[in-house]
C-alpha cells in the first residue's frame, strides 16, 4: 500500500483517502445507498484526523448526516491501517511520502532487473551504506560531534526563520508563537514539557521546529534545544549502531547447492506476446 503525505501548512502532514486506498471512499459510496459522490470529504476529513478526540467528533457527524451503518463501516476499518492519528504521532515519517519500496533510493535504478539480480544488487548497495556508515560514525566521533550533520542541516534550516516570529507566552510551559508578517498571522501553540507545537515538524522529524527554537531563545534558553532532539539524532547513537559494522556478502560459488530434493517450481509459457515493459505500482515515482 502506498501512503502519499499532503502537506497542508508548513511542517503539517495529513495522509489523503484518494491516494492512499482509494477503493474504500469508492466503495463506501456505491455500499451506502443514501451515500452521494460529495459526500466523499466526509471520508476525507475522517481519515486525515490528526487526533483521536477529531476522529470520534467526525464519526459521529457522520452518522448523523448518514446513519449508523455508514458509521459503522468506517468505524469497522483498524484505525492504524488507514486513519492519520492512529500513525503520524506513533511513528515519525522523517519527511517520507511514501511507504512504497519501488520510491525508496535504495532501488533505484535497479527495478527493472529480475528478482535474483535485483536482489543481489540491493545486498551490495547496503552493504557499501553500512561500511560508509561506519566510516561517518568514526569520523564524526573523532571530530567530537555532538549531532548527526543531517539533523543539524535541518536545525540550522529551522533557525533561520525564527527572526520572523512573535513570543506569546502563555505559562511556564506554554506559549503562542506568530509569524510578525501581516499576510502570515498562523499561530502555533508551543508546550515545552511535551516537546510539541502544533506546526506539526516536531511530529514528522522529531527535531526541534522554528516556532519552539523562538520560545527557547525568548526565554534565554536555546542552550538547552539539543534536548529537545530525539536522541537517536546524537552521533553516539549513530555511532552505536554503525560502527565497527561490517557486512560480508558470501561469493556466488560460496553459496549452497541445490540439495537435489527441492524442486525449481514448474515453468510455463505464459499465452500472448511478453510483456516488454514493467508495470508500476500505485502512487511510484520515476527515476
Amino acid at each position: 500500500m502506498t501512503v502519499t503525505q499532503v502537506e497542508t501548512a508548513p511542517g503539517h502532514v495529513i495522509l489523503r483517502a484518494d491516494r492512499i486506498a482509494p477503493d474504500i471512499a469508492r466503495n463506501f459510496v456505491h455500499e451506502h445507498t443514501n451515500v452521494k459522490e460529495q459526500h466523499k470529504v466526509l471520508v476525507w476529513g475522517l481519515q486525515g484526523c490528526y487526533t483521536d478526540s477529531e476522529y470520534k467528533s467526525r464519526l459521529s457527524w457522520i452518522e448523523k448526516e448518514l446513519g449508523s451503518k455508514a458509521m459503522a463501516y468506517l468505524k469497522n476499518i483498524p484505525p492504524e491501517r488507514w486513519y492519520v492519528f492512529a500513525n503520524i504521532l506513533v511513528q515519525p515519517p522523517y519527511g517520507w511520502r511514501t511507504s512504497n519500496l519501488s520510491s525508496v533510493s535504495l532501488t533505484l535504478g535497479l527495478r527493472g532487473l529480475p528478482p535474483f539480480d535485483f536482489i543481489k544488487a540491493i545486498s551490495f548497495r547496503i552493504m557499501s551504506r553500512t561500511y560508509k556508515r561506519s566510516q561517518a560514525a568514526a569520523k564524526w566521533l573523532s571530530e567530537g560531534r555532538s549531532m548527526t550533520p543531517a539533523a543539524m542541516k535541518v536545525y540550522e534550516s529551522q533557525s533561520r526563520e525564527i527572526g520572523k516570529y512573535r513570543v506569546d507566552p502563555s505559562s511556564d510551559d506554554v506559549s503562542f508563537v506568530y509569524n510578525q508578517q501581516p499576510s502570515m498571522q498562523v499561530g502555533r501553540r508551543v508546550t515545552i514539557s511535551k516537546n510539541h507545537c502544533t506546526c506539526g515538524f516536531m511530529d514528522q522529524h522529531y527535531i526541534p521546529c522554528r516556532h519552539l527554537i523562538s520560545v527557547l531563545k525568548s526565554r534565554g534558553e536555546l542552550d538547552l534545544v539539543f534536548n529537545h532532539f530525539a536522541p537517536y539524532y546524537q552521533v553516539s547513537s549513530y555511532a552505536e549502531v554503525f560502527l565497527g559494522k561490517t557486512i560480508n556478502l558470501p561469493l556466488h560459488e560460496e553459496i549452497q547447492r541445490p540439495d537435489g530434493v527441492t524442486k525449481s517450481p514448474p515453468r510455463k509459457k505464459p499465452l500472448g506476446r511478453p510483456p516488454t515493459k514493467r508495470k508500476r505500482s500505485k502512487g511510484e515515482t520515476t527515476g
